[in-house]
């Protein structure tokens, strides 16, 4: 039997900047990151395992590779039913795109796995093999997040001059209206 699963990466970003919590990966922060499995087949799959999970940086070095050494179970899936497993926490001291490769084996050694990735160019699922499946993260640079900061600070800081303009001057105007008002009634 063919089993086939979209599947998707998913993450959740530790870092937070002025106590607010950044929703992108930051370099040198800690963040989560595991797959969304969706069965896009006619017939429920009967759980498999995920195994050879592995988080390497597509610029080739090698102290930027992550290997998460434990199985995950994953359970029967009915058509168009999904589930989300988390691997791991970790923290990556390079930036840039990541892949993020795992293997995955189904209960019954006789059915196969098809595995897709969301084709966003095109938006629909695109086959990638069969048993393997791998997609990127992207990790940000800690300087575009402090830009970003910035940014968002001077633009706070810009929109409270700009009501200060317009209500010390309407404050202004409100005395001098309020002073010819005196002296000519």
């Amino acid at each position: 039997m063919i089993n086939e699963l979209l599947i998707k990466p998913i993450t959740k970003s530790f870092a937070r900047v002025l106590g607010f919590r950044i929703k992108d990966l930051v370099r040198n922060y800690p963040f989560e990151y595991g797959v969304n499995i969706k069965n896009i087949g006619d017939t429920t799959f009967n759980g498999g395992k995920i195994i050879n999970i592995l988080l390497r940086s597509t610029q080739k070095t090698d102290d930027s590779k992550l290997k998460c050494l434990k199985t995950f179970s994953i359970k029967h899936l009915k058509p168009q039913e999904s589930v989300s497993i988390w691997f791991d926490k970790a923290t990556l001291r390079i930036d840039g795109a990541y892949w993020l490769n795992v293997e995955l084996i189904p209960n019954d050694i006789e059915n196969k796995i098809y595995t897709y990735r969301w084709d966003t160019l095109n938006n629909k699922p695109e086959l990638k093999s069969e048993g393997n499946w791998q997609n990127y993260i992207f990790i940000e640079s800690e300087a575009i997040e402090h830009h970003r900061t910035t940014n968002i600070i001077l633009g706070f800081l810009s929109l409270v001059l700009i009501l200060e303009i317009i209500f010390g001057i309407r404050n202004l105007l409100e005395n001098i209206i309020e002073l010819f008002i005196d002296l000519f009634i």
